[in-house]
């Protein structure tokens, strides 16, 4: 029996036995016969493929109590909050500067008219999230920065992390990097590594971060992170598979998608045309709705509690579809007999 249909039947049977009697040892019983009891959903294939295994939206989800049931398929940490459907501010951008290699560094210019110019830089973050990169002999920024060490970096999500619609701009001034110390020494093997280039002569500064903007949608205003914030923030523990679990769910598992939104919006799934993820975080997922009006909305979809990593993200929303499904159908789990307690 697959992990999935073990842990929907351990939720069932747990539900029915508390209801019926209290013994151990008869909801052992229970739990003994579950997989006969197992429902026939008719997107039983997408569930078992999956079993081997951060915008703000427009819509919430609603009725977050109906995802309890996903508790039986994830390893979870803490309880969420109740408000703890999204991440901070600062998490995002620090989610955001983790997923990117680079960004548009703009400098001011050297030349007496001191216009601002944007060049396009790769970094690699150091234990606060403060990007380090490297300053090549005469390259503009290099000139420019010789001058006046202000800068701001502008950094949007791209490739296979491009639906992830923040993005965020750090300003501040830029500091050498001590390549005799032991974390400079590693922040720049860790350059070399990441973009497969050999650059121990070349000098490497870091973006000391005065203030952070952030946007989360193309037509938001931009929000101020204290440069505090942001340093003491983590990335999202999902930002580097969170592109894979999209990939897995828009490809093969769209009627799960759309039995999903549909069962945690206000919108009939007649009315919806498509689904699909935007982006998977530790707290839920955001996913984009079509309806068949042409019309487009953006649904965030929380998680019951906030999962540490890939499997249990994946059992989280493999959960959803499946209490969807079971809502959509009606479905009655048939009570199970169970064996009275000898008495004593």
């Amino acid at each position: 029996m697959s992990a999935i249909c073990e842990a929907v039947c351990t939720t069932r049977s747990t539900r029915i036995a508390s209801a019926s009697v209290r013994s151990p040892a008869a909801r052992a019983v229970a739990l003994k016969s579950c997989p006969a009891q197992a429902p026939s959903s008719s997107s039983s294939a997408c569930v078992r493929k999956t079993t081997s295994f951060a915008a703000p939206a427009l819509r919430v989800a609603r009725n977050k109590t109906r995802h309890a049931r996903t508790l039986a398929a994830a390893a979870v940490e803490a309880p969420a909050a109740a408000d703890a459907t999204v991440r901070t501010d600062a998490e995002v951008v620090r989610t955001v500067l983790e997923v990117s290699t680079g960004g548009t560094l703009s400098t001011i210019s050297a030349d007496e008219d001191k216009w601002p110019i944007g060049t396009y830089v790769r970094y690699v973050l150091d234990a606060e999230g403060l990007p380090v990169f490297k300053l090549r002999p005469g390259a503009v920024h290099t000139e420019n920065l010789a001058v006046d060490n202000r800068c701001s970096l502008y950094v949007r999500p791209h490739g296979i992390t491009k639906t992830m619609s923040a993005r965020a701009t750090l300003v501040g001034k830029v500091a050498p990097v001590d390549q005799s110390s032991d974390e400079g020494k590693a922040l720049v093997q860790a350059y070399m590594d990441r973009f497969n280039v050999c650059e121990e002569e070349v000098e490497f500064v870091r973006l000391e971060v005065d203030k952070v903007l952030y946007v989360a949608n193309m037509c938001d205003q931009a929000l101020p992170v204290s440069a505090e914030d942001y340093k003491a923030a983590d990335a999202d523990p999902l930002c580097l598979v969170a592109p894979s679990i999209m990939e897995f769910w828009n490809a093969n598992c769209q009627d799960e998608l759309l039995r999903t939104s549909a069962s945690m919006s206000s919108i009939p799934e007649a009315d919806l045309a498509a689904a699909n993820l935007l982006w998977v975080d530790q707290f839920g997922c955001d996913a984009e709705l079509l309806l068949s009006s042409g019309q487009r909305e953006t649904l965030r979809i929380p998680f019951a509690r906030a999962v540490r990593d890939e499997r249990a993200a994946r059992s989280a929303l493999t959960m959803m579809g499946q209490v969807a499904w079971e809502e959509e159908k009606d479905y009655r789990p048939v009570p199970i007999p169970l064996e009275e307690e000898p008495e004593k």
